[in-house]
């Protein structure tokens, strides 16, 4: 079996990916132009009916949807991370 064929097999869409997110899943959402911009719209949909979701990740260059929904602390925390030598002076 070729690269392209299971590339194929694995493509979904973010809808699907964001329905097998669970209460007090931890959610890696990357770095900086590594955010899952699709990923982020699908699970803002979703995160109104979920709770106790954690997101990890740094530095990010937009403001992600799932920081536009209400009450926000009812359905999840977030863990940004980032790091600077500024710390270290």
């Amino acid at each position: 079996m070729d690269f392209n064929t299971v590339y194929a097999q694995k493509l979904t869409t973010a809808d699907r990916v964001a329905a097998l997110v669970k209460d007090d899943d931890w959610v890696d959402y990357g770095w900086a132009i590594g955010t899952p911009v699709s990923f982020d719209a699908a699970l803002a949909k979703r995160l109104p009916e979920l709770h106790g979701i954690k997101f990890r990740g740094g530095i990010l260059c937009h403001v992600p949807e799932i920081f536009k929904i209400e009450n926000q602390a009812e359905h999840f925390c977030c863990c940004l991370l980032y790091t600077s030598d500024a710390a270290d002076e």
